[in-house]
């Protein structure tokens, strides 16, 4: 996969388009993400950051969804598939296929938005949720019935705790530690 980038303005978003065009056609088959797409936001370090990220998991996460999605129709499946996005949101598998870091944190987001949903059924405006998986454990506030949210996340930490020793992305996500 290829990641592309330039400064963030309206022509230069133009310019990342002719370049994917160039790079497809010297390149064909290979995935090519453009930070006006991925993460068209201010904050250049970010921005590419999480353009290079999107490029780097594209090819695998494209070849699994595409899979899944094959697979369920050969058994008759009808329904359209969604996908959770780390910020609460719903997508589809071909838009997953192309912006697979909106997905980084799917999990615990699911969980934070069905402790939400909980909450309000139970008339608790602040609550904390707590989702322990296979491999982490996440605690979100949900403050006024909702999960706090935030348009910036970090993986790959060499500090556990320690903010500002990641790789920063600059997607919506919901707000967990």
């Amino acid at each position: 996969s290829v990641a592309v980038g330039f400064l963030h303005s309206f022509v230069n978003a133009a310019h990342e388009r002719r370049a994917r065009e160039v790079l497809e056609a010297e390149l064909p088959g290979v995935p090519v993400s453009i930070s006006s797409e991925v993460s068209p936001e201010m904050r250049e370090w970010e921005r590419f950051s999480t353009t290079a990220a999107n490029a780097y998991v594209q090819p695998l996460m494209a070849s699994y969804l595409t899979r899944l999605a094959g697979e369920l129709t050969g058994i008759g499946m009808a329904a359209p598939v969604f996908l959770m996005l780390s910020g609460g949101g719903l997508t589809t598998i071909e838009t997953a296929c192309r912006f697979p870091i909106r997905l980084v944190e799917s999990g615990p987001a699911g969980g934070a938005i069905f402790s939400a949903h909980v909450a309000r059924e139970c008339g608790l405006a602040s609550v904390l949720s707590f989702d322990m998986g296979g491999t982490t454990a996440k605690v979100c506030l949900i403050d006024d019935f909702r999960p706090q949210t935030s348009r910036t996340f970090e993986v790959a930490r060499v500090g556990r705790f320690r903010r500002g020793s990641g790789l920063p992305l600059r997607i919506p996500v919901i707000e967990m530690v």
